[in-house]
């Protein structure tokens, strides 16, 4: 629909949208501190307790259902741990 979406960035977690037509950015989801390790839940099982950890180098992109997609990165897993990240997360807006 136009929106702009940020995810972190410096081991942020994140979740910002754009809209073009107010000119406003809304926090959507997520941690305001470094290093937040992320909350993974059950493989395969949307919640909305589930949220990436904090990362850098991460790979996003819009799918034609207009769902966001983040992988991998370098940042924080869930136990605190930081490192290379091989996790695909999925937000349906």
């Amino acid at each position: 629909s136009g929106n702009l979406w940020l995810f972190g960035g410096d081991e942020f977690s994140d979740l910002w949208k754009f809209d073009p037509t107010t000119k406003e950015w809304m926090w959507v989801s997520g941690s305001n501190s470094t290093g937040s390790p992320g909350v993974y839940g059950t493989l395969g099982v949307a919640a909305a307790g589930n949220v990436p950890g904090g990362r850098s180098s991460a790979v996003s992109w819009i799918d034609g259902n207009g769902n966001l997609w983040l992988f991998g990165g370098f940042g924080v897993d869930s136990t605190g741990a930081g490192g290379f990240l091989n996790d695909l997360w999925e937000y349906q807006p």
